[in-house]
């Protein structure tokens, strides 16, 4: 922010990366509560999904609070979501816990969080990139005395 000022650096565009990077917050703590809500212990007989989906939660929803509060320090938070929500994408099939009497809850919701993960963290990427882009256009602007 700018002294005396309620601007941050990179202009009004900060919300292009605060506001995905809190909705995948919201969706972390979901996927915490998730094996819970939907009651899925008996996901098959290979790895229990349960554990996925808590230990997965926390790390993306950590990642993106840090990402809501700081949107243009480490933008590479992101990008481990990014592969955490592909990851939730896939992981009922290469951890087999899409045969069990509840895995359809488990599969199910691993795919749509995945989804939404994987896109709201490329959204928040993407919404740093152009702050910095346009940014970097200001300062050079201002650097060789255009408008």
């Amino acid at each position: 922010m700018y002294p005396h000022t309620r601007t941050s650096v990179y202009g009004d565009e900060t919300w292009l990366a605060t506001l995905p990077s809190g909705l995948n917050f919201l969706a972390g703590v979901w996927l915490v509560l998730a094996p819970f809500a939907l009651d899925y212990q008996n996901t098959g007989a290979g790895f229990n999904g349960q554990w996925n989906d808590i230990v997965l939660g926390v790390a993306i929803a950590i990642l993106a609070l840090v990402r809501t509060f700081a949107p243009h320090r480490v933008v590479w938070f992101s990008g481990i979501n990014l592969v955490l929500g592909g990851w939730l994408i896939v992981a009922p099939f290469v951890l087999q816990y899409n045969a069990g009497r509840d895995a359809t809850q488990a599969v199910t919701n691993d795919i749509v969080v995945g989804i939404l993960v994987f896109l709201l963290a490329l959204l928040s990427i993407t919404g740093t990139m152009r702050a910095r882009s346009r940014q970097a256009e200001d300062t050079s602007q201002a650097s060789t005395g255009q408008q």
